[in-house]
């Protein structure tokens, strides 16, 4: 468009004829902006006839896109066809509607899902009916909130916490995460097997990394099956 916005793409075989891609399902993408600030407010699928199309993978043929006054996402809504009759899940995440709330400096405060009735979702993809976030005096993320089915924290399946919180050095660096239960006691992080993890920066420097158990203890990492590192630097 005359902001640079790209508001169409094609696929095309050798001949230059539209052709539907095996990944993606479809063989056009429409693409509306907001002529105010450029944010993309909807996409719309074709297939190489011209119909609307399913994406492959994601189970909608239609989004669209809502803002505030000041640019900031408010809502996504996924829908089963172009007229927007019928909302539908979005396959790869399990969830029909997403929301965003913000506080007073503009900073996300809570994201929210929802199924086709307008009911809260467990999303599939990150295993909970949304997230509240809080933030530390400079503007830094301090902690997560995991959301259940009635709106209140609860263990995320996967993770198997409800809150993770950070704390950070004068820099601005992240030195700790850790992990707490609905109860607000500490847990082990399934998926990662530690409690918390802490980073040591030396004259600016990352020098160590540890992951921690319930008891401050040092215990292995999942992925790595390391407790710490250490790096050393030349001068």
């Amino acid at each position: 468009d005359d902001y640079g916005n790209e508001i169409e793409t094609r696929y095309v075989d050798w001949d230059g004829g539209l052709m539907n891609r095996d990944d993606y399902g479809f063989a056009r993408v429409l693409r509306e902006y907001d002529s105010k600030r450029g944010k993309l407010l909807s996409e719309r699928y074709f297939d190489a006839e011209g119909q609307p199309a399913i994406r492959k993978g994601y189970g909608y043929a239609f989004y669209e896109q809502y803002y505030d006054e000041r640019g900031n996402w408010l809502e996504t809504r996924y829908y089963k066809s172009h007229d927007k009759d019928e909302l539908v899940l979005r396959e790869n995440t399990g969830y029909a509607v997403v929301r965003n709330d913000y506080n007073e400096y503009g900073e996300l405060s809570a994201q929210r899902f929802y199924d086709e009735a307008g009911m809260p979702a467990v999303s599939t993809k990150y295993h909970c009916t949304g997230f509240l976030y809080e933030y530390d005096k400079q503007g830094r993320r301090s902690r997560i909130s995991y959301l259940g089915l009635d709106g209140k924290p609860a263990d995320r399946s996967d993770y198997g916490c409800a809150y993770v919180s950070a704390q950070y050095d004068d820099a601005g660096r992240m030195v700790q995460e850790s992990y707490f239960g609905v109860d607000g006691r500490p847990v082990i992080r399934r998926d990662q097997g530690y409690a918390s993890f802490k980073k040591v920066y030396e004259d600016g420097r990352l020098v160590q990394e540890q992951y921690l158990g319930l008891s401050k203890e040092p215990v292995p990492d999942k992925d790595t099956g390391y407790a710490m590192i250490k790096w050393e630097y030349d001068e």
